[in-house]
């Protein structure tokens, strides 16, 4: 996909499970919203929106956003924790806003840890599309000059695809496989940031299937939710050889990426941040 360069990226997390800062509030979940710079002029994007319209409108009134600036809003997923807030959002901005996801975003989705329970989208498409301008596409597309979405990834391996996920079909739980999972490239005249969501696909997937879309080489930023939390050892270690393949300027691994991938990155990386709630980095 031909993407123009963006001059600046500033992303900031509006919710994410941790905080350091005072006045802000943190939830399991994550929204990030990416201000991309560039002689085209200045796009805002929200990837996510948490599982709480409370924490998220704290956090957005104590960061200063306005809401009436969001151009697009992306879905990497159909979990509650990355949804939640999106209707009341929507509803608060001032003009239709373009919603983005995948298909599958709304499949019935279930987890069995700790216990069996419902975790997907907590509205219907109906609700969605009675408020905002819904396009569900498995392929990418366009959301600045400089930045698209990842569509469906495609996954050779890493992948930490776990069994305690599940969706309902024909009122039957069967493996939810997560195809609804994507993320966001931004390129720049030094090379792409990927802002992931939860990386279900596996973040080395994310990152093989972005350079591939991007035909570029060069990663420097990595930013999101790895989903690393519960991995084996031996695929932080593997994840951890690609990244050090490319030329970071800044690797925030957050939300459920998990504190043992976090220290090992830390330790051996350059250009590791923390990304906990109402920080905003800049590329």
């Amino acid at each position: 996909m031909e993407l123009n360069f963006a001059d600046e990226i500033i992303i900031t997390a509006i919710i994410e499970n941790t905080v350091n800062k005072s006045g802000f509030y943190a939830e399991h979940g994550l929204s990030i919203l990416l201000e991309i710079i560039s002689q085209d002029g200045t796009t805002k994007i929200l990837l996510d929106t948490g599982q709480s319209t409370f924490a998220f409108m704290h956090n957005a009134q104590r960061l200063k956003i306005e809401l009436s600036d969001i151009d697009a809003i992306v879905i990497s997923h159909g979990h509650y924790d990355h949804t939640g807030a999106l209707l009341n959002i929507l509803k608060k901005i001032p003009k239709q806003t373009p919603v983005i996801g995948h298909p599958n975003m709304f499949d019935k989705k279930y987890s069995t840890h700790p216990r069996l329970r419902y975790i997907g989208v907590p509205f219907s498409k109906d609700d969605l599309e009675h408020i905002g301008i819904l396009t569900l596409t498995r392929t990418p597309i366009k959301v600045a000059p400089s930045a698209c979405t990842t569509g469906e990834i495609n996954r050779t391996s890493y992948s930490p695809l776990s069994n305690k996920l599940l969706i309902k079909k024909n009122e039957t739980l069967v493996k939810d496989e997560l195809f609804d999972d994507q993320a966001l490239i931004v390129n720049t005249k030094e090379g792409i940031v990927i802002i992931a969501g939860c990386a279900h696909s596996g973040i080395v997937n994310t990152i093989f299937h972005a350079q591939k879309l991007a035909n570029r080489k060069e990663v420097i930023g990595v930013i999101g939710g790895f989903h690393l939390v519960e991995s084996a050892p031996e695929i932080i270690e593997a994840t951890l050889e690609v990244l050090k393949t490319l030329s970071l300027k800044v690797l925030a691994p957050c939300h459920c990426s998990g504190f043992v991938a976090q220290k090992i990155f830390s330790d051996n990386l350059e250009g590791f941040k923390l990304f906990n709630t109402g920080t905003s980095l800049k590329i």
